[in-house]
């Protein structure tokens, strides 16, 4: 297995957005399984930057409450405190995210643009990218039990170890995604 997931969340206001999604595998589990692994990696790391704070408390909730959570963002009934835009577009202000899986290792990068020296607003961007991602990924595959099932794993255990520090965010995140599919795949 060779995948590559980039996702670039643009902010064109505070709670309006466009999320850009790319892939380089046609192979649908493969797919399925760099979105949620970008996921997991994209929220841990998030988490981590975040430390200790209000804000982290308010997105471990969410996503500890992955169960209701997942489905009502699938269904287009909750939107997270943010809109997403009809069509996609660039923004100064953004927040990327790129996975590389291999067989034998996984390549992480994570990158904020446009928030200045002093990056302004990039904790509540940066918590807000982290339920945008989550609440495209369940939009995309709104019909995919066994998709949503495993994102809301993923969600709710990320949540639960969002308290970690930042050197262990790596491992944790490792930890996350082979207990996500374990059941899925075993």
């Amino acid at each position: 297995m060779n995948v590559t997931q980039k996702v670039e969340v643009h902010f064109h206001q505070t709670d309006r957005l466009s999320v850009i999604h790319s892939s380089d595998t046609n192979a649908e589990a493969d797919e399925q399984f760099g979105e949620i692994a970008l996921t997991i990696y994209s929220t841990m790391k998030v988490l981590g930057n975040l430390g200790a704070s209000k804000l982290t408390a308010m997105v471990a909730q969410v996503l500890i409450d992955g169960d209701r959570t997942i489905p009502v963002f699938a269904n287009g009934s909750a939107t997270g405190g943010f809109e997403f835009l009809r069509e996609p577009a660039e923004a100064k202000r953004r927040i990327t995210a790129t996975i590389e899986l291999t067989e034998s290792n996984v390549t992480f990068r994570h990158r904020n643009r446009g928030f200045g020296l002093l990056s302004r607003g990039l904790q509540q961007s940066a918590a807000i990218s982290t339920l945008a991602l989550i609440r495209y990924f369940a939009i995309k595959r709104a019909d995919d039990q066994a998709y949503l099932s495993s994102l809301a794993t993923a969600a709710v255990n990320c949540g639960k170890h969002a308290a970690f520090r930042k050197k262990d965010r790596l491992a944790v995140s490792a930890e996350i995604l082979i207990a996500t599919f374990r059941d899925r795949y075993s």
